[in-house]
């Protein structure tokens, strides 16, 4: 096979590692308030063995660091920013390196007056997010693409589900529309350790249909969280652009949260 088929193949998958890219962004780390509190910024910095988002890798195997600005407003406004490295490598682009997700949405709030309060409660978030690849590599169309979403949550005991779906109108590299369906469900085991996981689908007008799972536990101790991930997706060696970066891996993370205590 040709360099220049290989290079076109991995531009399409591109487009889908980059679909929906902030995880991160739309669902942060949720504040406990005991009361309603005034505007506040919940800062981020995260370490990573692997970038991965939708199953896939984003930073072709390599370590990844993030971090993240998250405004909660009491009026259920709320906005941030995501910054992210990624290594594109692994998709025939040596010279893509990092990415900037600004988003901003709103909260409708059930059962409590703020979703963060903690308790039996509902929340149907709905969003938009702009992600930007200021130094992107490969010549030609743009990597940039808009994102309108929505997510319903809703937390019972110690359980929490979440249905999301999400919808772009133009992926990145004139990738067309793209739609997206996720259901996702976490268990606090104890006050300082959460299991979780998720499954999600992806389909676009030039993209292969896809399919991601990923299951790990979260362990909180004071301002830093411990993550460790096993994901994985339905997409082979061929189909993930002649690389391995969408299969299965093990993937650790670190998140030092300053508002924490």
């Amino acid at each position: 096979m040709t360099l220049a088929l290989k290079t076109t193949l991995g531009l399409a998958l591109l487009q889908l590692s980059t679909i929906a890219h902030a995880q991160e962004a739309e669902a942060p780390p949720a504040p406990t308030l005991q009361a309603a509190p005034s505007d506040a910024i919940f800062p981020t910095l995260t370490v990573a063995s692997e970038y991965r988002f939708d199953g896939a890798s984003s930073s072709s195997g390599s370590p990844a660091v993030q971090a993240s600005l998250y405004w909660w407003r009491p009026d259920h406004v709320f906005a941030g920013v995501f910054l992210t490295t990624v290594d594109y490598s692994g998709y025939y682009d040596p010279d893509t390196s990092y990415e900037v997700d600004i988003y901003a949405g709103y909260n409708f709030d059930f059962g409590q007056p703020y979703f963060e309060m903690g308790g039996n409660a509902t929340r149907l978030q709905l969003r938009a997010m702009y992600s930007i690849f200021p130094d992107q590599g490969p010549p030609g169309p743009t990597f940039d693409f808009l994102q309108l979403g929505a997510t319903l949550y809703n937390r019972t005991g110690p359980l929490t589900v979440r249905a999301e779906t999400a919808w772009v109108p133009e992926a990145p590299y004139n990738g067309g529309e793209t739609t997206k369906l996720e259901g996702g469900a976490q268990y606090a085991v104890s006050d300082w350790l959460t299991l979780s996981g998720e499954y999600g689908y992806r389909e676009g007008r030039t993209q292969t249909d896809r399919s991601w799972w990923d299951i790990g536990l979260t362990a909180n101790f004071g301002q830093f969280d411990f993550d460790l991930r096993y994901y994985d997706t339905d997409l082979d060696y061929v189909e993930c652009g002649f690389s391995d970066n969408c299969a299965s891996a093990l993937v650790g993370a670190i998140s030092w949260n300053p508002w924490k205590g």
